[in-house]
């Protein structure tokens, strides 16, 4: 293994599938067309460690149904694809205190992307774990509890409803200036379902809490990251594993949130090992 990449072993659930579309891609990838990805977000919801022996942070995971199209049977991060009416109508979505051009800087992306992005992070977090960054203003958050809120979460989900008409029904402006941009990955060429992911990392607001009311999940949860990717590598993917593994080494949540990072894509494809297909991952070490 060089300094330039890291090789990652297949959770073992995904590998028969993708060996086999690597290698017809491996054999055939200068003659092929890659299938489009479709931008999607994806937040770390954090907490420090409760726990009296524990230190550093605990991140909220899911454990998908075997059922998923994507991800199937994997540990996750909440999150999803973009919902492209996010990009419709007035909403001042940068967050209270900041610039749309702030949010193109920190993603490497135009506003419009940038837009969809950041209110598709809000959206899926609130979707699938019931927390809701939002607010009056820049010293507020909703308490987003009791059937009110569990409607709006379900509009939401089914598409029934759009950020933009929660956020307007509540009188709130999206708290998008809690997010923290820590990573983007994108799926591999060889994969038919591909995703240009655009990762988060934001703090429990304080009082909320994330449930696990979601029917893509059958279990989520705080978990220890070093639990993850001690005890759940079988069912990580690797974006989730890399970065449980930086949340496992954080010296706390302070120090993560804050962490400067690039926000280069990171692209995995590939390769065919002594030890069979796997995973390169470019600039992972």
């Amino acid at each position: 293994m060089s300094p330039e990449h890291r090789d990652l072993a297949l959770p073992a659930t995904m590998r028969a599938q993708f060996d086999q579309q690597a290698r017809v891609w491996l054999e055939d990838r200068h003659e092929r067309r890659a299938v489009a990805p479709r931008a999607a977000a994806s937040v770390l919801l954090l907490r420090e460690a409760r726990r009296a022996d524990a230190t550093g942070v605990e991140v909220f995971t899911q454990h998908r149904v075997a059922g998923m199209a994507f991800a199937a049977s994997m540990y996750v991060y909440p999150g999803g694809g973009v919902d492209e009416r996010d990009g419709q109508g007035e909403l001042e979505w940068a967050g209270p205190g900041r610039r749309p051009e702030q949010w193109v800087q920190a993603l490497g992306v135009e506003e419009p992307l940038a837009r969809l992005v950041v209110l598709a992070a809000v959206r899926e977090l609130f979707e699938e774990s019931g927390v809701l960054l939002a607010g009056t203003g820049a010293d507020s958050l909703a308490p987003a509890r009791g059937p009110r809120w569990r409607d709006y979460r379900a509009g939401l989900v089914s598409r029934r409803l759009r950020v933009a008409e929660v956020m307007r029904a509540e009188s709130l402006v999206p708290r998008s200036d809690l997010l923290h941009p820590v990573a983007r990955w994108v799926t591999p060429e060889c994969e038919p379902r591909r995703y240009d992911t655009f990762f988060f990392a934001a703090a429990l607001p304080p009082g909320q809490d994330a449930d696990g009311e979601t029917s893509e999940a059958c279990a989520a949860g705080w978990v220890d990251p070093a639990w993850l990717v001690r005890d759940a590598c079988h069912a990580l993917m690797a974006p989730t594993q890399i970065l449980a593994e930086e949340l496992a080494e954080a010296g706390g949540l302070r120090e993560f949130l804050h962490r400067g990072r690039s926000m280069s894509a990171v692209r995995p494809y590939p390769v065919d090992t002594a030890d069979g297909i796997q995973l390169r991952v470019p600039g992972a070490d």
